[in-house]
């Protein structure tokens, strides 16, 4: 476990943040601080503990905790466990493989909490690396199921390969995270989950998709990155993509992902009665 728990400013500008009181907010930066704090962000913690380190009164921390007072943070009475939700958007955590490893740790030390299947749903670049441990993680469900992407985590070193591997139907969201995995390999960072929710909400269907295969056709040195598929996204939507209308095809060319493009443009994305959830 660290030493040290650093927090990142734009914490006084999350929205949520903002929401708690001044208990709530000496509460959550206790959450994310104190000498129990694992790299999951699931920990045991008792209410006896938190009042004494805090300083606030022990009722005011149970009805906190047990009427589900505070946005991002869940408590398992009955085994004394803690998750912040979003403990991973402000402590970042360091090395990938060292985090892959410490999360695993914790789960082997906690795994009787029910916890960890809200952790898994959201962040589900890390299931694999649980199923792994001891036993399958119940009721939850691998990472592999975002899409039918490699569970091995290995990327084909073919480019044009990775985007024609066939994925299942799914939400927008969810052949996102396919083409991604597809094209890049097991996702490892919480930031990139965030990004590609947001690209999901914000982008119609198969932009994403369009924007890998430009994005590989135009790199010039090695893999492109997400930030680069991410400018090819917003000059679509600033300039207009296929002279400002989305293309129509149904993606047999490729023998790809099967979400059609319904939409006539991005500025539309979201209006639409057929949009996704």
């Amino acid at each position: 476990m660290a030493k040290y728990r650093p927090l990142y400013t734009k914490i006084w500008k999350d929205p949520d943040f903002l929401e708690y009181t001044p208990e709530q907010k000496l509460l959550f930066i206790y959450f994310c601080t104190n000498d129990s704090t694992t790299d999951s962000g699931i920990y045991s913690i008792s209410f006896k503990t938190i009042s004494l380190e805090t300083g606030l009164q022990k009722d005011n921390v149970e009805n906190a905790l047990l009427k589900n007072e505070m946005k991002n943070i869940l408590y398992d009475n009955s085994n004394k466990y803690i998750f912040i939700k979003n403990f991973h958007i402000y402590n970042k955590g360091g090395n990938p493989a060292l985090l892959k490893k410490a999360i695993a740790n914790d789960y082997k030390t906690s795994k009787k909490t029910f916890l960890w299947k809200a952790f898994i749903e959201l962040y589900p670049e890390f299931s694999l690396d649980i199923q792994t441990v001891d036993q399958p993680l119940t009721d939850s469900q691998p990472y592999a199921t975002k899409g039918s992407g490699s569970s091995s985590g290995k990327v084909n070193p073919n480019p044009k390969d990775n985007l024609s591997s066939s994925v299942h139907d799914g939400s927008n969201e969810d052949v996102i995270f396919a083409i991604y995995q597809n094209s890049f390999g097991l996702i490892s960072s919480p930031y990139i989950v965030e990004e590609l929710k947001i690209i999901s909400q914000d982008y119609p269907p198969g932009w994403f998709e369009d924007a890998v295969k430009e994005a590989f056709l135009s790199a010039t040195r090695g893999k492109p990155n997400l930030k680069y598929i991410e400018s090819i996204l917003e000059r679509w939507l600033r300039e207009g993509k296929d002279n400002g209308k989305k293309p129509v095809s149904n993606l047999k060319d490729t023998g790809t992902y099967k979400v059609t493009n319904q939409y006539e443009d991005a500025r539309d994305y979201g209006k639409s009665t057929n949009s996704p959830a």
